[in-house]
């Protein structure tokens, strides 16, 4: 009886196909970065400027290559990091999709300038295909799935060595996945940066020290997260608040399309997207709230875990898998 219970609770098949998914998630980023690659280079051989945000892209995407392919690898032999990890990062993941969608709504009107009206349908249906998609359903079903306690059970079953994942409640290693995006996105885009601060938008050297810094300062915020310490709690809401407020200062004194200009983006790019009204746009100020009142709420829900740390010793690990 027992036997059979624990045979129907087993879900490695849905392990196996969902690790085969992300492997495939993983090559696609990587098919993505080689045709990227290729694109830049022919345009370069035609003496097109290249696009500011085509070498991070290229950092990105071949990070998300790389981590597909090996949380993929660990979910098919039902590893309990993969597992962990999986659960962690689709969270985030559909979490950031949220702010795109946010992104869509304020930019599919602009950007419908450069399409032709008969094929406008078109390109706003294949545009929310894409989006529903690769940050909706996606990160959804790997949620839940990963989250599953089946899914726990059968990895704890397959791999009874103790993880350092088994140590952060997902919540929390959810926020810790945003922070070390973070980290690694300022990092990818110090080659062409650019900082709004306060109204303005900071370039250059002073730019590119800035994010620097911030990138230590997040990758050390995701660090202390995991270690599940509450100084690593207090910093990350003061820094949301800060950045929020600066946010809105930027959004209601700034001029945006000075800030692209000033990114090499071409002047009748600029015209064409209508850049230097965004910032009085009605809905992305209600986009902008909503994103980050969600993130608040989201750090909010996490502050008991900082309460009463599980200890970090590996012998405590052995008594709790015991």
């Amino acid at each position: 009886m027992l036997m059979s219970e624990a045979s129907s609770s087993d879900r490695r098949g849905g392990l196996i196909l969902f690790g085969i998914l992300q492997i495939v998630l993983g090559l696609i980023c990587g098919l993505f970065v080689l045709g990227l690659a290729a694109a830049i280079e022919i345009t370069s051989r035609r003496g097109i400027t290249t696009p500011p945000n085509a070498a991070p892209a290229l950092v990105v995407y071949g990070a998300a290559a790389y981590y597909f392919v090996t949380i993929g690898a660990g979910s098919i032999r039902a590893r309990r990091w993969a597992r962990a990890m999986s659960v962690a990062f689709s969270a985030a993941w559909l979490a950031a999709g949220l702010a795109v969608i946010g992104s869509a709504l304020v930019m599919l009107p602009r950007m419908m300038v450069f399409v032709r009206p008969s094929e406008t349908a078109v390109a706003v249906a294949s545009t929310i295909a894409a989006i529903a998609i690769g940050f909706v359903l996606l990160p959804l079903a790997l949620f839940l799935f990963y989250r599953r306690d089946s899914v726990r059970l059968t990895c704890e079953l397959h791999d009874a060595r103790p993880r350092w994942t088994d140590r952060v409640p997902w919540p929390v290693l959810a926020v810790a996945t945003l922070l070390g995006f973070t980290s690694f996105v300022l990092l990818a885009n110090v080659s062409s940066p650019a900082v709004p601060f306060f109204g303005i938008a900071l370039t250059g050297a002073s730019a590119a020290l800035t994010m620097l810094a911030l990138a230590g300062l997040f990758g050390f915020l995701t660090v202390q997260w995991i270690a599940l310490k509450k100084s690593a709690w207090w910093t990350t809401l003061l820094l949301h608040i800060a950045g929020g407020v600066a946010a809105l200062v930027t959004l209601a004194t700034g001029d945006i399309g000075s800030a692209y200009a000033r990114l090499d983006v071409p002047q009748e790019q600029i015209d064409a997207l209508r850049l230097d009204t965004l910032g009085h746009s009605p809905l992305l100020w209600m986009v902008v709230l909503c994103v980050w009142t969600a993130y608040l709420v989201a750090l909010l829900r996490t502050r008991s875990y900082f309460e009463a740390p599980v200890p970090r010793t590996r012998a405590s690990d052995v008594a709790v898998a015991a």
